[in-house]
């Protein structure tokens, strides 16, 4: 507490330093600035910890600042021209315009106004640079994008230019036709006694085209899942019939889903258009822009879950 004490009356006399030296302090030609900021920094560092002697540092330093402020605004009484004149007099080297630059390292390290190498903002007298043995470096040419060729710009399509542009061959109207073709035409055969049922080849093999025959195929699958259209064997014939969505009395009396693989290749749908379609041209109505046999590549397989 004693040692505290002491810190705290010698930071209490530079304040009083300060305020009555003030007018010695802001000369150009005075340097007690700093010499009493080091002083105060010492005094601070050994009672860092007391609150009190914080109050005080504080109060040098803002004094400090002050002063220091008017010392640097005393510098404009003196143009740039005569303070190098006069520094040239007392350092020049010979009467000439060189500066003893020794001599002004020895003055200013006895000083002591600088702790570090400061760095150098001007120079005079003469002073030659290292040699510079850099390249200079080429110039770069800007690379030549043009292009010999036209540029192609692909055109913007619609959504409407995706869709189907004929309503026939829309997925919707096929199948409005296909359950429209299997009701009239088991409407027909249950009225002839051989019950509400169309033959399955019968109804979605087309003669010339086996891409559209794979489409009435995908078709009636779809039907099939909603519960439109139930498939039937007899004697080794497959049968389609037009039915209702099965509910849960109809599962808990015996109703079973089940999933069937329908695999056809070309060879199997021409060999089934050989047995099914002798002299006629299929159930369904031909859609327009449907290639014949002799102008369609056999497709290698195609296959439908249902």
């Amino acid at each position: 507490m004693a040692q505290d004490a002491a810190h705290r009356q010698k930071l209490r006399q530079l304040n009083e330093i300060v305020d009555s030296q003030r007018h010695q302090l802001t000369s150009v030609s005075s340097c007690k600035i700093s010499s009493i900021q080091g002083d105060a920094d010492r005094i601070f560092s050994c009672s860092s910890h007391d609150s009190r002697a914080a109050v005080l540092d504080t109060c040098i330093i803002r004094k400090l600042a002050q002063c220091g402020a008017e010392q640097a605004g005393n510098l404009d009484k003196t143009s740039p021209e005569q303070w190098v004149s006069s520094f040239i007099g007392a350092y020049s080297l010979g009467g000439s315009n060189k500066i003893n630059w020794m001599r002004f390292g020895k003055d200013v390290r006895e000083d002591g106004l600088f702790t570090v190498t400061p760095g150098t903002t001007f120079l005079f007298g003469c002073y030659a640079g290292p040699a510079d043995n850099k390249k200079p470096r080429a110039e770069r040419k800007p690379r030549d994008r043009t292009t010999s060729a036209p540029l192609e710009v692909v055109s913007s399509v619609d959504v409407a230019r995706l869709q189907e542009q004929h309503e026939d061959k829309a997925q919707v109207a096929r199948i409005k036709v296909l359950m429209r073709t299997l009701k009239e035409h088991a409407q027909a055969a249950d009225a002839a006694g051989r019950g509400a049922r169309v033959n399955l080849f019968e109804l979605i093999l087309h003669p010339t085209s086996f891409s559209q025959t794979v489409e009435n195929l995908f078709d009636l699958a779809f039907q099939i899942k909603e519960g439109c259209v139930s498939i039937q064997t007899c004697n080794g014939t497959a049968f389609v019939c037009p039915a209702k969505y099965a509910t849960a009395q109809d599962y808990s009396s015996g109703v079973v889903k089940t999933q069937n693989i329908v695999k056809i290749d070309y060879k199997t749908y021409r060999a089934l258009v050989k047995k099914w379609c002798k002299g006629c041209s299929g159930l369904l109505p031909d859609r327009d822009g449907r290639p014949g046999v002799n102008d369609e590549e056999p497709p290698t397989q195609r296959q439908r879950t249902s």
